[in-house]
């Protein structure tokens, strides 16, 4: 008897198992559990700094089984650390109207690419005595991120006092966000102070120009100021000013440099000296 009581019970516990083991098969078969696929050339990906970023996903295409094409669903996840070669290693994601979502990675070059450069506003000469601040002067600028002045850090590499007289050279190096590093050695030099009553202005203070290139010291010659008189400078300079430059610049062996002016002017029994630097970086 108690049997028998029990048998509806067990039928009605069979037939939700049966129903929960069917929607549980029923709900494998429809859901979506597939992510796209991510097609492309595994070449290496060449695009100009200056390209429209949609370049970027030139040549690639994404399928999905249900979904079909959903390229318009590719997008930049990162971008790495540049390479010896100047490669970019590029993760991208796609996924599809379920949400599974799949990761390649492809190799990219910016084919006029440029490790970040620096600049100077003014040369690293200082009267003995006074404040020295290299940070107002030396900037760098890299193609990708722009201005990146605020990451230079520099070390002096000199023995002896930075703040004693003569030429003392300083490391300063940067790198941008993509791990690429520059370094520059430029000589900052204290010179006696009141030994110039004049300034020399150039039109640059650091160049960088290629290897085998042509150099001429007196194109970066701007303006000569003494008292309250500007005189704007050229290549041919006029008898009474006295210009000397010291530095070899090889043209043909990539380095670093240096480039000293003196320039002097005599009116009325009076001499006016100028000193300048420039940096002439030549490039292999």
């Amino acid at each position: 008897m108690k049997i028998k009581n029990k048998l509806p019970l067990l039928v009605f516990l069979a037939i939700v198992l049966a129903l929960f083991a069917g929607y549980r098969l029923w709900k494998d078969c429809t859901t979506d559990v597939m992510a796209p696929v991510i097609s492309f050339d595994d070449s290496v990906l060449e695009v100009s700094i200056h390209d429209d970023p949609s370049k970027m996903f030139q040549g690639m295409t994404v399928t999905d089984d249900r979904d079909g094409d959903v390229s318009d669903s590719l997008m930049i996840e990162k971008i790495g650390v540049i390479n010896d070669d100047h490669e970019f290693a590029v993760t991208y994601a796609a996924f599809d109207s379920a949400g599974n979502v799949t990761k390649v990675r492809r190799n990219m070059r910016y084919v006029d690419y440029e490790s970040p450069r620096f600049t100077l506003s003014a040369p690293l000469l200082y009267p003995y005595g006074r404040e020295m601040n290299f940070v107002d002067r030396i900037k760098a600028i890299d193609l990708i991120d722009g201005n990146i002045s605020h990451r230079i850090k520099f070390t002096v590499i000199s023995e002896g006092t930075i703040t004693n007289e003569g030429i003392h050279e300083v490391l300063f190096r940067v790198t941008n966000s993509y791990g690429d590093t520059s370094e520059l050695i430029i000589p900052a030099e204290i010179y006696p102070l009141g030994e110039y009553n004049a300034e020399l202005l150039l039109t640059d203070y650091l160049v960088y120009i290629p290897a085998g290139e042509s150099f001429n010291p007196n194109a970066y010659l701007q303006y000569f100021k003494y008292d309250d008189t500007s005189v704007i400078l050229g290549d041919t300079l006029p008898p009474a000013y006295r210009l000397t430059t010291r530095g070899n610049v090889n043209t043909s062996v990539p380095g670093v440099y240096p480039v000293s002016y003196t320039l002097a002017y005599t009116v009325d029994n009076f001499t006016f000296t100028a000193y300048s630097k420039l940096i002439v970086i030549v490039e292999g």
